[in-house]
């Protein structure tokens, strides 16, 4: 049992060091391969090799708030608002593709 404790409190402590490495990558704009670099093996709750996503996002968001970092939530509700404005905007630009006969 005192193994399976401390497993689980492994598990925890790298969640908590992926929700922080990508929340450093996506609203304080830390290169990801500067964090690796710097400490090694590391985890990151999001694929740092794609755009991140709306969804990513709402996970993320939803950790932050379980541990009560409302600041952290908000900036990433912030960011995820901005992504979805600028998705209706390129979307909405693209229509007059259409109008084309």
């Amino acid at each position: 049992m005192k193994y399976f404790k401390q497993e689980v409190d492994e598990m925890k402590g790298r969640t908590l060091e992926a929700f922080t490495n990508s929340y450093k990558v996506i609203i304080e704009n830390d290169c990801p391969y500067s964090i690796i670099e710097e400490y090694g093996n590391v985890v990151f709750a999001h694929n740092v090799e794609e755009m991140i996503k709306v969804d990513n996002l709402t996970h993320m968001i939803k950790f932050w708030e379980e541990l009560e970092e409302y600041e952290k939530c908000a900036k990433l509700k912030k960011f995820q608002d901005e992504i979805e404005r600028l998705s209706r905007e390129d979307m909405r630009s693209s229509d007059w593709l259409s109008q084309i006969p």
